[in-house]
């Protein structure tokens, strides 16, 4: 495996890739906390140095276990989806950002709290792309199945990376606001945020 989706990353050769896919198969098994509004603002409430060196310390860890999700998921695809080009970029992009993750230096500083949300930035903008790309790549897959639907288990798994994508940058996007100062926010939540009733 040669990994070459970002034109400005070193490539990961067969040698890393293995070591690689054997953390990916580690965190793919644990645990992932569930995405919700009260978890949110608890996670944004405090902003001392030691609150911000843990909530980075946490979304890497979370991050890890969620990038790991999507790779695990997209590795079970019928493997004549994954030869689509744009399904490959896809899944090369994951493997980057989850290398990416996994050696961020531990965070102890508020310089490598600096330097992690420039990579969890940066990570987001390698991402932007995906839902494009899948769609042509599962279009373009089509044909492969004769005029047959696809199979549930191809559906199944695409439904969970739309959402896992959703998930992903609503938290990343949640702790990279968690400086910016807005009335009636904390961080991306809006504090007056209620559910709709219905009869």
């Amino acid at each position: 495996l040669t990994i070459d989706a970002k034109q400005n990353k070193q490539p990961i050769l067969v040698s890393q890739s293995s070591r690689l896919q054997k953390r990916i198969n580690e965190y793919s098994v644990l645990f992932k906390n569930e995405l919700t509004i009260g978890m949110l603002m608890k996670e944004s409430r405090s902003r001392d140095r030691n609150k911000q060196v843990r909530s980075c310390q946490f979304m890497r860890h979370e991050f890890l276990i969620r990038l790991s999700k999507v790779i695990s998921n997209m590795q079970n695809l019928p493997y004549i989806i994954l030869t689509n080009a744009d399904i490959k970029r896809v899944l090369d992009l994951y493997m980057y950002a989850f290398s990416d993750m996994l050696h961020q230096p531990e965070i102890k500083t508020l310089g490598d709290v600096d330097k992690f949300n420039e990579t969890l930035s940066g990570l987001l903008d390698d991402l932007q792309d995906i839902i494009w790309l899948l769609a042509k790549g599962i279009h373009e897959s089509q044909p492969h199945f004769n005029g047959e639907e696809f199979p549930i288990i191809v559906k199944k798994i695409m439904d969970q990376i739309v959402i896992n994508r959703l998930c992903n940058r609503i938290l990343a996007r949640h702790h990279l606001s968690m400086h910016v100062q807005r009335e009636g926010y904390i961080s991306v939540v809006h504090t007056e945020l209620f559910s709709k009733k219905h009869d």
